[in-house]
């Protein structure tokens, strides 16, 4: 084989290497938040108050997924029982997206913002946690998104006792180790993309 052939060969594999690179660039990454990026603050400050934490991230899709939206759940006899939906963005473009959380305790409610569009959810009861320990997991760290697969955003569970060494963002798909943990209250963010 020539020098010619060898170099094309070479130059066609490295092509076709950087065309691979470019599939699984889909992606999360927290971000941190100010309250500027939350949008409609006085839906905000009424459902929420002044206190919550936020949270922001930064999405990046191609052309696989078209919808994006985020739930919440609630723990039910060891099992995952969905709340809401929020932030359901539909024929989602490729490119760079921004959503923002805001809540306090996910039991009181929880704000998402998404590309500037902005809705609550609340519990009809919310249930009184006062005076229970509790331990929020949020996700920070660069995640890939996979079509049809739920990412983990937040764990959060209430009882005696509770401690974030006691569960993990990847419980959220075991279920039952957080059931046998025995707290009576435990919650879930997630994200969706299809």
């Amino acid at each position: 084989m020539g020098k010619r052939n060898v170099a094309a060969v070479l130059i066609a594999v490295m092509l076709m290497l950087l065309c691979a690179c470019g599939k699984g660039t889909m992606y999360i990454q927290g971000t941190g938040a100010t309250k500027e990026e939350l949008g409609d603050q006085a839906s905000w400050q009424e459902s929420l108050g002044e206190g919550c934490e936020q949270y922001s991230y930064q999405v990046s899709t191609d052309d696989s997924v078209d919808d994006m939206v985020l739930r919440v759940y609630a723990l039910q006899d060891g099992q995952w029982d969905k709340r809401a939906e929020l932030g359901r963005v539909e024929d989602l473009k490729p490119g760079s997206h921004r959503f923002s959380m805001a809540f306090d305790r996910l039991p009181a409610g929880i704000y998402v913002s998404t590309n500037g569009f902005g809705n609550t959810y609340k519990p009809e009861l919310s249930e009184d946690i006062s005076d229970m320990e509790g331990c929020s997991l949020i996700a920070r760290s660069r995640m890939d998104i996979v079509p049809g697969k739920e990412i983990p955003l937040v764990v959060e569970c209430y009882g005696m006792g509770a401690s974030e060494n006691d569960c993990d963002l990847s419980d959220f798909f075991a279920p039952e180790n957080l059931a046998v943990r025995d707290y009576p209250y435990v919650y879930a963010v997630t994200i969706y993309f299809e």
